[in-house]
């Protein structure tokens, strides 16, 4: 019986997981997929260590940072006057690690530990107001360190910091796992609702669990002679562009033949393996470009799209059209061509 099970639970826990990650990543079921398998960070940490040798007083520091939503996520700090227990942590040691330390300390040295609440909100709060989000993602420790080192000596009123950091990287899914107190947002919360909810997710991660990889597409609007969505059956064929231009969208499309020479990707003929309505409106598109190589594609409109249909029909009229403007051609040398044997005869006449 457990073997039976077994692949069950784990299929279950792998939807669980997704589930949490599309919370942080804005329901993009791709970054989900791999911010579970720990291949995409969205979150930097700043480890801090700072001591103020004229008032006795040293410190420990950490800041969770969400990059792609530009927020902080989670700031933590533990302040003391005893040195010898400050140096127990190193900003060195993993995050994870870290915070151990820190969280260790707060809980055991609690008694001899000096306030630290509106020293964390002070922190926050400065640090939003000084949009350091870009030397954040550039790991530009030095300003950083500056900035970091202005502020605390601005709170404790202008006294001589020595501060150092190190900077790691997370994501929100770990955090979240690792029981981390998070702040989200008041715009990201209410977004939560716009997420497939766990029957849809669990259908989504089945049919993309079959691929090796998973690429973003869109539709090729054919307002004329296209075809509604509604219309499109599994199996038939239509045309699609991937919408990204990293590396291996660009493979792909090279494999395909589909790579201009200014490595521009061109239009792909797509068959569709999985079409299904989202919860409101629209609908979700799934099919195979290559082997292995799957494409999604979410559209919230019943639009007219192109087929491969669309495009023998328009290539079959082109063809026709060029083989008419040829016989015109054609016809038009004959003519001129009898113009001038009749002038020429005229001309032995007279």
């Amino acid at each position: 019986m457990p073997e039976t099970t077994a692949p069950k639970d784990a299929f279950s826990e792998k939807t669980k997981l997704m589930n949490l990650a599309m919370k942080y990543t804005n329901g993009d079921m791709e970054r989900a997929k791999f911010m579970v398998s720990g291949q995409y960070n969205d979150v930097k940490i700043i480890k801090g260590k700072f001591d103020i040798e004229e008032t006795g007083i040293f410190g420990l520091l950490i800041i969770f940072i969400n990059i792609p939503n530009r927020y902080i996520m989670h700031t933590d700090a533990f302040i003391q006057t005893d040195e010898h227990v400050m140096s127990k942590a190193s900003i060195f040691d993993s995050w994870k690690a870290f915070y151990a330390d820190l969280t260790n300390f707060i809980r055991i040295e609690e008694a001899n530990s000096v306030p630290s609440y509106e020293f964390k909100l002070y922190i926050a709060n400065t640090l939003e107001s000084h949009n350091i989000y870009s030397e954040i993602e550039s790991d530009n420790l030095e300003h950083l360190t500056r900035i970091l080192t202005d502020m605390i000596n601005k709170f404790y009123q202008n006294a001589f910091v020595n501060c150092k950091l190190s900077i790691d990287n997370t994501n929100s899914l770990t955090m979240e796992l690792a029981d981390i107190p998070i702040h989200e947002p008041k715009n990201k919360l209410d977004k939560e609702s716009e997420r497939p909810d766990g029957e849809l997710t669990e259908k989504i991660t089945a049919i993309e669990s079959k691929a090796e990889y998973v690429l973003n597409g869109r539709i090729i609007i054919s307002p004329i002679k296209g075809k509604h969505i509604s219309e499109i059956k599994v199996g038939e064929k239509i045309k699609i562009l991937l919408t990204s231009s990293d590396t291996i969208n660009k493979q792909v499309a090279k494999s395909l033949k589909a790579l201009s020479e200014d490595n521009e990707i061109l239009p792909i003929s797509m068959r569709v393996t999985e079409k299904f309505p989202m919860e409101k409106k629209g609908y979700y598109i799934y099919g195979l470009i290559a082997k292995n190589v799957l494409v999604r594609i979410i559209e919230e409109e019943d639009v007219k799209i192109e087929t491969d249909t669309v495009q023998k029909i328009v290539k079959s009229a082109k063809a026709e059209k060029k083989s008419s403007d040829s016989r015109t051609i054609i016809y038009i040398v004959l003519l001129i061509g009898l113009l001038f044997i009749i002038f020429f005869l005229i001309l032995i006449i007279l």
